[in-house]
């Protein structure tokens, strides 16, 4: 009987971790990246995606950078973990590789943040730009400001 009792105390608890494990796996995601209004097909479009406030607009978790096209760019980001997310682009019309800037270091250049997230006074804060990306969420569309 004590026997009996190990032994489905046993298949329970492996059950039990096993349903957790399971519980525990990475979702990977492809994300798509849509950049709409675009005013010039000329250089290239750096985007960014960062997946902390502590690294936001320092540290990105993935960048990539794809030819411009005037009206929209499509970009996918492969195998991200679901999660917070923020991001942010510019288009390098003169391929200088920066984004350029003029007075009071108001970019002179295109650019945005993920939900539009404004600029008005400086970069946004990570809450004014975090969205979520899960299962059903696998489109960030950008545009300039």
């Amino acid at each position: 009987m004590i026997r009996a009792t190990v032994y489905i105390t046993v298949l329970l608890l492996v059950s039990s971790t096993l349903n957790s494990l399971r519980a525990e796996e990475t979702v990977w995601i492809s994300l798509r990246v849509e950049i709409s209004e675009l005013t010039s097909d000329e250089g290239q479009i750096r985007i960014s995606l960062f997946n902390s406030e502590e690294d936001w607009m320092s540290t990105p978790f993935n960048e990539l950078e794809i030819d411009s096209e005037e009206g929209a760019a499509l970009a996918v980001i492969e195998q991200i973990p679901r999660g917070d997310y923020a991001a942010n682009f510019y288009q390098d019309p003169n391929g200088n590789g920066q984004l350029d800037t003029g007075f009071m270091r108001i970019p002179t250049e295109p650019y945005g943040f993920s939900r539009q997230a404004s600029a008005a006074f400086g970069p946004p804060n990570w809450e004014s730009a975090k969205i979520r990306i899960d299962g059903g969420n696998r489109l960030l569309t950008l545009r300039p400001q």
